[in-house]
């Protein structure tokens, strides 16, 4: 069969139906392959344009669900033989994706250390916008619990350093009791061999 350079009447609204289809988003209509010539070019140029489209929108649709609504991180999309836009496209929804991984696992890493009472990590992912206040917040809320910890560990070590004073104190006047309450005993032990003697060497008691 000759090739033509022109359209047919059918060919051409089969390629207006699969335009607009386009043009709506619906990636289900597809050129016949079997054209040729000039109306085979079409089929297959929109055939694949049509298969690239599908699956951009169809990886960009997995990623946005995964990182956006279902808090799946480390998504990335993966599209074959895109250039241009296309890929420009591919490579911000990426880097958005990565950016986003990134932030929230720094800021769940602290959260959880904190939670742990581990207060020597602070959030070190580059931000901006919103997301920098709260970087900014936990940061600030990490030395604060920081700046409380060493004033409570201070007051600590005073009120252990002031214990050992007091019983420290405490021995010392124990010991000195022992001592006191033994001389005292000894006094009396000796009034009583005096009298003791006294008596009996007819001496008058004192």
């Amino acid at each position: 069969m000759k090739e033509t350079n022109s359209l047919s009447d059918l060919e051409a609204q089969a390629l207006l139906q699969a335009l607009i289809a386009i043009k709506r988003g619906d990636f289900s209509v597809r050129l016949p392959q079997e054209w040729t010539g000039l109306s085979g070019k079409f089929a297959v140029t929109v055939n694949e344009l049509i298969d690239q489209l599908s699956a951009f929108t169809t990886e960009v649709t997995r990623v946005a669900r995964e990182v956006g609504t279902e808090g799946k991180l480390g998504g990335q999309a993966k599209v074959k033989d895109v250039s241009g836009t296309w890929k420009d496209l591919t490579d911000s929804v990426n880097k958005m994706a990565e950016n986003l991984t990134v932030q929230m696992r720094n800021i769940a890493e602290v959260t959880t250390a904190v939670a742990k009472g581990d207060l020597n990590k602070k959030i070190t992912a580059e931000v901006s916008g919103e997301v920098l206040g709260l970087k900014n917040t936990i940061n600030t809320m990490v030395d604060q619990l920081t700046a409380f910890a060493d004033a409570r560990d201070v007051a600590a070590k005073q009120q252990l350093a002031d214990r050992e004073k007091e019983l420290m104190r405490l021995g010392e006047l124990e010991h000195f009791q022992k001592l006191t309450v033994g001389r005292e005993l000894k006094m009396i032990e000796l009034k009583q061999e005096i009298a003791r003697l006294r008596k009996k060497l007819g001496e008058p008691a004192a």
